[in-house]
């Protein structure tokens, strides 16, 4: 039998018995999660360009699902990191941050490059701005103050 006539056989195979082989990989998809899971990963990354054209199928295809989707990873840490660091980058700033995320923080940024991660009510005490230099070594001098010992004092 030849690569041809193996092929063709296969496919109508797969065909006449559709049912028997979806059961049989269902099975096997639930008995061994660990190994389809590494399975999809190296698919990925041997195949972005079928992984992006399914991808921007099923978005087009399930809009409404998409929507809730990326709804909920906004609302996500991992969404909420990402989204300031596409907002510094379309402002032209850096994102180093030197202290990680907790919550009820904001980032702020020392200079262009470096952010720290400084308490919401002492990030909006002081009003400043990078670009204008305005009131930067007071906000500056707290962050810096904070991010040596985590406690909040005001310099004003």
């Amino acid at each position: 039998m030849t690569k041809e006539q193996r092929r063709a056989y296969m496919k109508t195979y797969r065909l006449v018995h559709f049912e028997k082989m979806s059961k049989c990989a269902e099975i096997y998809r639930l008995t061994y999660p660990e190994k389809m899971a590494v399975y999809r990963k190296n698919y990925c990354l041997k195949y972005p360009e079928r992984n992006k054209a399914s991808a921007k199928t099923w978005y087009l295809t399930h809009p409404e699902k998409a929507k809730v989707k990326n709804k909920s990873y906004q609302q996500s840490q991992g969404g909420k990191i990402a989204t300031k660091k596409s907002n510094a980058k379309r402002r032209q700033f850096g994102f180093v941050p030197l202290n990680k995320w907790f919550e009820g923080s904001e980032a702020h940024h020392i200079n262009k490059e470096h952010i720290v991660y400084i308490p919401k009510m002492m990030h909006k005490t002081i009003r400043h701005g990078l670009l204008e230099d305005r009131n930067m070594e007071i906000i500056n001098a707290i962050a810096q103050s904070f991010l040596k010992t985590n406690e909040i004092k005001l310099f004003y």
